[in-house]
């Protein structure tokens, strides 16, 4: 029998996709909450102290591939877009390469530059990421208004699994999996470009179990 105020997964899909219209009115529109990961802010951090210490080594990372669904205008385009833009921003920030990223980010994406300018101070500071997390994408939805062909609200649900990073203080960090609801604006002209980024409502309490299966 289902507790009194939990909400289920539909319906909380149902409030992140209207919570994703939001975006659609504001392109340049941004949320409070951070759009990836972060090594600095994020509340699942762990400090490790294992014995022996899990490797402090600084991997050698290649950037996802495109998908070849980035030539497609529409829907399929769209939600490839998404997937790929998230996808190189973990990239971005487990290698503190923020070229591509950099060249995806439209200039209205005001969440963007800030999560570049993070990376970057993250990696000044001595910081680096000693794994790059896997990401899980279970389910997607296009928003796209009829007036408007060429943008697109993507709204991703998806999960990304544990990492570790060595903070600039020279601490060794575990970040746990954690399940995400956003949405991400995108815009095609002769190619696809993220306008903007929003995390949506937490998901975690809803999806636990995917969490402790992992």
């Amino acid at each position: 029998m289902r507790e009194e105020g939990v909400m289920t997964r539909w319906q909380m899909r149902m409030v992140c996709i209207s919570s994703a219209v939001g975006v659609l009115v504001g392109l340049s529109g941004c949320g409070d909450k951070e759009p990836i990961p972060s090594a600095s802010e994020t509340a699942n951090v762990q400090v490790l102290s294992a014995n022996p210490e899990p490797s402090r080594d600084r991997p050698v990372l290649e950037p996802p591939e495109p998908p070849a669904a980035l030539d497609d205008p529409g829907h399929d385009g769209a939600v490839a877009a998404a997937e790929y833009f998230y996808r190189l921003s973990v990239y971005a920030a487990a290698s503190g390469d923020t070229t591509e990223l950099e060249a995806v980010s439209g200039e209205e994406c005001a969440s963007c530059s800030d999560y570049v300018a993070r990376i970057k101070n993250f990696y000044d500071s001595g910081g680096y990421w000693t794994t790059m997390p896997e990401i899980e994408v279970y389910d997607s939805n296009d928003l796209q208004r009829e007036e408007s062909p060429n943008r697109h609200v993507v709204v991703l649900d998806f999960l990304i699994k544990s990492y570790r990073y060595v903070s600039g203080d020279g601490e060794l960090h575990s970040v746990n999996a954690d399940v995400k609801i956003m949405a991400f604006a995108v815009t095609y002209s002769d190619r696809w470009v993220l306008g903007a980024v929003e995390d949506l409502p937490d998901a975690r309490s809803v999806d636990s179990i995917r969490l402790k299966e992992q």
